[in-house]
């Protein structure tokens, strides 16, 4: 089995990886892993991170001259974003 969060392989009957220390979790017998949790958590670092880029690069297209090197950087990291 594989740890969902680290990805190293850890043993089957693990409760906790035993290199990043997240929770394994057994549902109905079989081997589950928490990752709705981890999924969410990603989710809102992933639209944070995006929102922020685009935020940036509207900065930057809003003080470059037109045609200049400012906005053409702005527009790649708002496409980026």
């Amino acid at each position: 089995m594989f740890c969902p969060n680290c990805g190293k392989e850890i043993p089957g009957d693990s409760t906790f990886c035993s290199y990043c220390g997240y929770k394994i979790v057994k549902v109905n017998g079989e081997d589950r892993v928490q990752t709705i949790e981890l999924t969410s958590k990603r989710l809102k670092k992933q639209l944070l991170y995006s929102i922020a880029t685009i935020i940036i690069g509207l900065i930057l297209v809003g003080s470059g001259k037109s045609g200049s090197t400012t906005q053409y950087l702005g527009e790649l990291v708002i496409f980026i974003g």
